[in-house]
């Protein structure tokens, strides 16, 4: 009842719970899915747990699920959520004569096609589509606005454990039992992002932003107090997907980082506002040398939750047909999006160890870069 009138009030409950997710700990937030099922079943069926947890379960992420759930909510009768207008006082009780109710049995070993009406409800068939990921969902759920927060409620201090708290538990066994020059490097901003992949035409896949200690330490230290804190802005925008260019027009940024990007995207860049329409996404945001085993996973995936996030995103791009140039090792990104192998708009480069993007540097030289130029020229 709480919620169905703070989402009529105007309230987000992705935002909620993202929050929620960001102060906790994974142990106390790993049953939120299973919450959100329960309550979600319990509106269609007026029971917690049956058939349709099953069902549900094997189709939805727990993105899916937040807009479904919200979606029904929203649709409850307002007598069901305040009867007699007596608001927040009245006991909630479910009329099970508003919702319908669905033979689930039948479904129990073989679910017939198409699933919709099982997937909605009656009420929201063809209101809803929750299978197309959109850009305002990726914006939502995007985990490192949380870091992001966290460093501007520090005053854009230099951060000193700068990690999602979803992938502490995984990161400080890796970074205990690690040699240090393989350790994740946690008092920097991430870097999981340079511009913003949701407003990019060509995206630029690689392994993980690399350390250099005279450059990621030793160049940021020699700055002033005030400068310091300007590039740690800089920072949180690009986490944050606020920032409009690849490559940053700030000299004391370029150089921390060597000009890395401003070096390899050289000839791109000579096309009109190029630097408007490409980014580069990280398959590890953190600064580190070398991707975290998969020992250190307990699941089937290894993957952090900001990973997760990662290869949601780079589907979601698949799906508006932008052009992706996979620059560092493409079999770590098809062992998880295995459709990337056969995606039309993929490009692979001829040199992994310098990912420089140029129509020489394109295995297929001609087609490659034609694709690349008219992404970018549109």
């Amino acid at each position: 009842m709480h919620l169905a009138l703070f989402l009529r009030d105007g309230g987000d409950l992705r935002s909620l719970i993202n929050n929620y997710r960001s102060k906790k700990a994974p142990y106390v937030t790993e049953s939120i899915y299973d919450t959100l099922m329960m309550n979600l079943v319990y509106l269609r069926t007026g029971e917690f747990i049956t058939e349709l947890n099953t069902i549900l379960s094997e189709r939805l992420n727990e993105s899916q699920l937040i807009d479904l759930f919200s979606a029904e909510l929203r649709e409850l009768p307002i007598s069901q959520i305040a009867p007699n207008n007596t608001g927040f006082g009245t006991p909630f009780k479910l009329d099970m004569t508003c919702r319908t109710r669905y033979d689930l049995e039948k479904y129990a070993k073989e679910y017939p096609e198409p699933l919709d009406k099982i997937i909605y409800g009656e009420d929201l068939v063809g209101k809803l589509d929750i299978f197309t990921e959109t850009r305002e969902r990726l914006a939502a759920d995007n985990p490192w606005l949380w870091i992001a927060k966290e460093i501007e409620d520090d005053e854009y201090k230099n951060p000193t454990d700068a990690v999602h708290m979803q992938d502490r538990l995984i990161i400080e066994s890796f970074n205990a039992s690690a040699k240090d020059e393989y350790r994740l490097r946690l008092n920097l901003p991430p870097e999981p992002f340079q511009g913003n992949p949701l407003d990019a035409e060509v995206v630029i896949l690689t392994l993980n932003p690399g350390f250099v200690e005279k450059c990621n330490v030793g160049k940021y230290n020699a700055l002033t107090e005030a400068e310091q804190k300007e590039f740690v802005k800089a920072k949180c925008l690009t986490m944050s997907m606020q920032d409009e260019l690849c490559v940053p027009d700030d000299d004391v940024i370029n150089d921390i980082g060597e000009g890395y990007w401003k070096r390899k995207l050289k000839a791109a860049l000579e096309i009109p506002d190029a630097n408007k329409k490409i980014a580069v996404i990280q398959f590890l945001g953190y600064f580190s040398y070398k991707a975290i085993p998969k020992k250190y996973f307990g699941g089937d995936e290894p993957l952090l939750y900001t990973q997760e996030y990662t290869m949601r995103l780079i589907r979601y791009l698949m799906q508006e047909e932008k052009v992706i140039i996979i620059a560092r090792r493409e079999k770590e990104w098809y062992r998880h999006i295995p459709e990337l192998e056969y995606y039309e708009k993929k490009i692979l480069l001829v040199n992994y160890r310098n990912p420089t993007i140029s129509q020489g540097n394109c295995i297929d030289k001609d087609n490659g870069w034609k694709l690349i130029e008219a992404a970018l020229k549109k």
